[in-house]
């Protein structure tokens, strides 16, 4: 089966929460014009790592029902699978930095929050870490997803190929000068676990850190299908699932 997977990459502005959305719509709207059918956006691509900014909604309210149902409305109304990159979640008086699965018709697919947080964006202090990696799956892929710092970390990827993931999604706020590491690893996750792999990095700067783009789409053998530079746009490939048995075959195969 072929599929069109895209890559939203945007800057993030901090404060901006209005501007942020708009950007993310204007873009996806794109993507879905040029017949993508999933389509993923960057961590915490509506707040940034503002703090400050989550901390002050109300209690109860993050996401927002107004910032979740403005998702389910783009995505049933573009017909498409949009991975809400990742957004804060309040639960019990905890966040967490949680990415969202949306179909077609608008429905929570499921979510998944982040794992593995990074110290030295202060996210260890802020978020509570999630539990379970677990996978979805949709009427055109069964999808993982992971977040950012979790790429860093090859056996929760093992466990997303144990359970039959087929494409991984991992949004991200991925900095320089680590921008080789993030090519490297993305390419590494895929080949040792035989499927597509879609990093959505943003761009831009926050703070001292700048941020390096470059997101991509890798195929089971580790090709680069696409890849962006370091400005806003789209990075897009049509993928072909019958490439992850193709190259588990070549595992499996007697030949040298």
């Amino acid at each position: 089966m072929k599929i069109t997977v895209a890559n939203i990459q945007c800057d993030v502005l901090l404060g901006k929460v209005d501007q942020n959305r708009a950007t993310a719509e204007r873009l996806i709207r794109r993507a879905a014009e040029q017949g993508a059918g999933f389509i993923c956006l960057p961590e915490l691509f509506t707040t940034g790592y503002d703090f400050e900014l989550i901390k002050a909604q109300e209690p109860g309210s993050c996401p927002s029902s107004e910032v979740y149902d403005w998702l389910g409305h783009i995505a049933r109304s573009l017909d498409i699978h949009l991975i809400a990159g990742s957004i804060p979640e309040e639960k019990e008086g905890r966040f967490y930095n949680t990415s969202f699965l949306f179909d077609g018709q608008g429905s929570l697919v499921g979510k998944y929050s982040k794992i593995h947080l990074f110290p030295p964006m202060g996210e260890d202090a802020f978020f509570t870490p999630g539990c379970e990696c677990p996978v979805f799956k949709t009427n055109l892929a069964t999808v993982g997803l992971s977040i950012c710092y979790d790429l860093r970390f090859p056996t929760q990827f093992l466990d997303l190929a144990g359970k039959g993931a087929e494409i991984v999604f991992i949004p991200a706020q991925f900095p320089h000068p680590r921008l080789e590491h993030w090519r490297i690893l993305l390419r590494a996750r895929a080949i040792e676990n035989h499927f597509f792999v879609v990093g959505c990095n943003r761009i831009g700067r926050s703070g001292l850190s700048v941020f390096c783009g470059h997101s991509c789409i890798i195929s089971p053998s580790g090709e680069v299908l696409a890849e962006g530079e370091e400005h806003e746009g789209l990075v897009m490939a049509e993928i072909d699932l019958e490439e992850i048995l193709e190259s588990r075959k070549v595992l499996t195969s007697n030949k040298k």
